[in-house]
């Protein structure tokens, strides 16, 4: 994911969090359909985030968003079922028309996206709590002299 432009960048004693704009949201690796826009809260708007827990034996790298979109709960889950046919899926909690939890892992590497769907008070539109998460083993960087 490049990131173009300066963003809030907080540390904690096991890793980083930066904050992300809407325009930095990597569509390639989490789709979102058109015509979403960031959840607002009270006078501004979510802010999605990429944090990095940087434990002794892997590296958690966690994107989370939190949006509008302008989909009824089962239109998102029809909509992510297309958009991840590949990937493995559970659906924990399905509650149509006022909620869906779903889980997709992918088929060959530690990477899961999981969706929290519920209804807005707009039937035609939902709130969605995105998280994608990574998990790599920790290695260290081979320098060349």
């Amino acid at each position: 994911m490049a990131i173009n432009t300066i963003h809030p960048v907080h540390r904690s004693n096991d890793g980083l969090r930066i904050s992300l704009k809407m325009s930095n949201w990597p569509l390639e690796q989490i789709p979102i359909p058109s015509d979403t826009t960031l959840w607002l809260y009270g006078d501004g708007p979510s802010r999605p985030y990429w944090r990095f827990f940087l434990l002794p034996d892997i590296t958690v790298e966690k994107i989370v968003g939190i949006f509008k979109m302008p989909l009824t709960v089962e239109e998102i889950f029809t909509w992510y079922q297309a958009k991840m046919g590949h990937w493995t899926e559970n659906h924990d909690y399905l509650k149509f028309p006022i909620q869906a939890y779903l889980r997709y892992r992918h088929p060959t590497e530690d990477i899961k996206l999981e969706l929290d769907v519920r209804r807005f008070s707009d039937p035609n539109s939902s709130w969605v709590l995105v998280s994608y998460v990574t998990i790599q083993p920790w290695q260290p960087i081979e320098v060349e002299t």
